[in-house]
């Protein structure tokens, strides 16, 4: 567990070094707080990210407590841009907050939610192949070889429904996420073992080649529905002429 302990610790470090501005937010929420003693905290001074959030993530489930309701636990990644190549994680992948390819860092994470208020609960670093398969690059980025192993995002969030759930730390309604997870044999089976309820979303073809037949009639529908409503915006027209084997003949469109 300790290996994995370095990589977390990066991560966290490089998302506020890189975002300069992050640590001026915590400044201004924070009553008494020093903006130089925040920026050495996070990235100059030794700590234990996993730690950090692990008591995080302890807080969380009393402070929405009070809201009353369902209380859900949701999965997505995020990611944000930068330079360089030295930082763990960092490699060119796909950005969501830009929507595109870019250089830079990509986590999943776990957040505990209540209506329109939810907490950070969990988070795992993505390491994509360009460093999972390069050894000696993570045994220089001090990433000990117990965490070393490619995992996918889903393989990540699996781990962290694991961590948090089954240890007993937070307890949740349904879990919830978009069909990056949805498709995931490994993400499905792990909550299904576990009897967790699910809120899912898939795609019509999953990735171990299972036809979702749910995507497939709420596909369907989405098609006819809009389908429809075209026909409904189409300006009436008068008759109009196709021609055939014997020639022209009138037909009228459905409006």
């Amino acid at each position: 567990m300790h290996g994995q302990l370095v990589p977390c610790r990066q991560y966290f470090k490089g998302l506020f070094h890189a975002c300069r501005s992050n640590v001026e937010r915590i400044n201004e929420r924070l009553p008494d707080s020093q903006y130089d003693a925040l920026h050495h905290f996070i990235s100059v001074s030794t700590w234990d990210g996993a730690a950090v959030i692990d008591e995080v993530a302890r807080r969380v489930p009393a402070s929405l407590a009070p809201l009353g309701g369902e209380q859900d636990l949701l999965l997505d990644e995020c990611g944000w841009e930068k330079a360089g190549h030295k930082s763990v994680g960092v490699a060119r992948q796909y950005i969501g907050q830009v929507g595109k390819v870019r250089n830079g860092p990509v986590g999943v994470f776990a957040v505990l939610c209540r209506g329109s208020h939810a907490g950070l609960v969990g988070g795992r670093l993505y390491l994509p192949t360009a460093w999972s398969a390069a050894a000696a690059r993570c045994t220089q980025a001090r990433i000990q070889a117990a965490a070393q192993a490619y995992r996918s995002k889903p393989e990540l969030a699996a781990a962290l429904v694991k961590d948090l759930l089954g240890g007993g730390r937070i307890a949740t309604d349904w879990v919830g996420g978009d069909a990056a997870y949805g498709n995931s044999p490994t993400l499905r089976q792990a909550l299904k073992s576990s009897g967790q309820a699910e809120v899912l979303d898939v795609a019509f073809i999953l990735s171990d080649g299972e036809v979702s037949w749910s995507g497939l009639l709420l596909s369907r529908f989405a098609r006819l529905t809009k389908a429809a409503d075209t026909r409904v915006r189409l300006p009436r027209r008068g008759p109009r002429q196709r021609t055939g084997a014997e020639g022209p003949a009138p037909f009228r469109e459905v409006e």
